[in-house]
């Protein structure tokens, strides 16, 4: 009974796989999927999509500063940050392989920290306004840099031992600046 819910679940993720794969190759190839790097702690996986010529869809999903310590069997420590935004970008091409781009985008990060005295967990909403500027390599791929500066809250909640705390707080960041390099298909 096992193999047979495993083999129709199998089949069933082929189809859905296929069908979209399908989907994707009859649209055009007005989008692009790559790797953005803001230090050497994390990267972001983005994608790209064109609504028109100027006006382009962006989704990031970011990791970065994932550890695990472990010091003995009850010292053990694990850290690390997730980050999703989505948000829209307008392009302007300011030379034959440049462009400019510019536009708001809604974040929410994740952070956890565990250890064996303490647990804390951290949600922070936010938006940005992107700055970017593109360089066509070729016509398949281009690379960038961007600077997004943006507004945040923080919420921590921390378990120490049985006692529990939460604390907020907000902040401006300026120093967000990412290198990235793209694939258009």
């Amino acid at each position: 009974m096992k193999r047979m819910v495993w083999t129709t679940w199998a089949a069933l993720c082929l189809a859905v796989w296929m069908l979209s794969a399908q989907h994707l190759n009859a649209q055009s190839a007005n989008r692009e999927f790559g790797i953005r790097f803001t230090n050497l702690s994390g990267f972001d996986l983005i994608y790209k999509k064109a609504k028109s010529e100027t006006k382009w869809s962006r989704y990031r999903l970011g990791a970065s500063n994932f550890q695990y310590y472990r010091a003995d069997s009850l010292n053990k420590n694990w850290q690390g940050n997730l980050e999703l935004a989505i948000g829209r970008e307008t392009r302007e091409r300011i030379a034959d392989r440049a462009v400019f781009y510019h536009g708001f985008e809604p974040r929410v990060g994740f952070a956890f920290y565990s250890s064996a005295y303490s647990k804390q967990k951290t949600i922070s909403p936010g938006i940005g306004y992107v700055l970017g500027f593109l360089y066509d390599i070729s016509p398949r791929a281009c690379v960038g840099v961007e600077a997004t500066p943006a507004v945040y809250a923080v919420f921590t909640f921390e378990n120490y031992g049985e006692t529990r705390t939460a604390f907020n707080s907000a902040g401006f960041s300026l120093n967000s600046l990412a290198i990235a390099i793209a694939y258009r298909f």
